[in-house]
This record gives C-alpha cells, sequence and structure tokens, in this order.
C-alpha cells in the first residue's frame, strides 16, 4: 500500500491517547477484500499557558499590585479566547478564582470544564527615577495597617523569640 494524506477532524476536547477510527482508510482485506479501518492514537502537545486536569485548565496570570490592591479587570486567556475576570481590591498573591464553563469542551456533548485562575503579583522591574521617587513617597505615607499579613509575622515573630528566651533561661 502506498503512503496516503487523508484529512482527519480532530474534535475539541480530545486527550493524550484518544483514538480516532478513520473508516475504509486501513490495509486491504485479504484475497482482494476491503480496505479496514484505520486507527490514530492522539498525542496532545502539552501547553505553554494552560495546565489540563481532564476537562478543566489551569492558568496563572501575573497582576500588577497596583491592580490587585485597587481591584479591576485583566484579560484571562482561554480555549476559546480571552475572557474578562474581575479581580476585587485587596486580591493577595497566589488567588484562585475558578472561571465556569471556560475550560476544555466536552467531547460527548455536555459542559464545558472549569478554569482555574491563580493570581501571581509581579514585582516592578526596571523602574525609571520617577517611578522609584513615587513608590518611596508611597511608602512614607502607608500605615501598619496597610499590610496586616506583615504585621501579625512580626507579632508572631516576637512571641517566638519571647518563648525561646524562656526557655534559655531555663
Amino acid at each position: 500500500m502506498r503512503p496516503q494524506k487523508i484529512s482527519l477532524r480532530i474534535p475539541a476536547g480530545v486527550d493524550y491517547g484518544s483514538r480516532l477510527r478513520v473508516a475504509g482508510k486501513g490495509a486491504g482485506g485479504l484475497r482482494g477484500g476491503e480496505n479496514g479501518d484505520l486507527f490514530v492514537q492522539i498525542a496532545v502537545r502539552e501547553s505553554d499557558i494552560f495546565e489540563r486536569d481532564g476537562q478543566n485548565l489551569a492558568v496563572e496570570v501575573p497582576v500588577s499590585p497596583i491592580l490587585a490592591a485597587l481591584g479591576g479587570e485583566v484579560e484571562v486567556p482561554t480555549p476559546l479566547g480571552v475572557a474578562m475576570l474581575k479581580i476585587p481590591a485587596g486580591t493577595p498573591d497566589g488567588k484562585l478564582f475558578r472561571m465556569r464553563g471556560k475550560g476544555v469542551p466536552s467531547l460527548r456533548g455536555g459542559p464545558a470544564g472549569d478554569l482555574t485562575v491563580r493570581i501571581h503579583l509581579e514585582v516592578p522591574a526596571n523602574l525609571d527615577r520617577r517611578q522609584k521617587a513615587a513608590l518611596e513617597e508611597f511608602q512614607r505615607l502607608v500605615s501598619g495597617g496597610t499590610f496586616p499579613e506583615s504585621q501579625e509575622f512580626v507579632r508572631k515573630t516576637k512571641v517566638f523569640f519571647s518563648h525561646k528566651e524562656k526557655l534559655q533561661k531555663r
């Protein structure tokens, strides 16, 4: 049998190891019988953007600390295009959001999977003189209550060292 090219329609939602059957495109039958079927096993390339778990996807989206602090919207890639995600004011690094139905489409016509979005706060880089000055001014303006997690960490550290000192005196 001579090699030949065939076109295949790959349905949305296929996963690694899925098999597609192409009727009549396999090897010829015995004694001139009809051709058999061709089975194509799918290998899905890993994405540079998404991690896949069945029909569900996960993506990490970098956002500025300013957007996370003030709130706003961020563009999130999905298999079918870009979707907008509303970020509430005060969103911490690592916060997870679920976008229902924005994952991998179902092979059997059911609902698509979900897309989990992890927020990653990106520290500004390559600041010019004016930007550095603005951040230094902001640093002077903030109070202890502006960073409650840092405040709690300092409190826990003081408690830890006070216990350590008591133990060393014994």
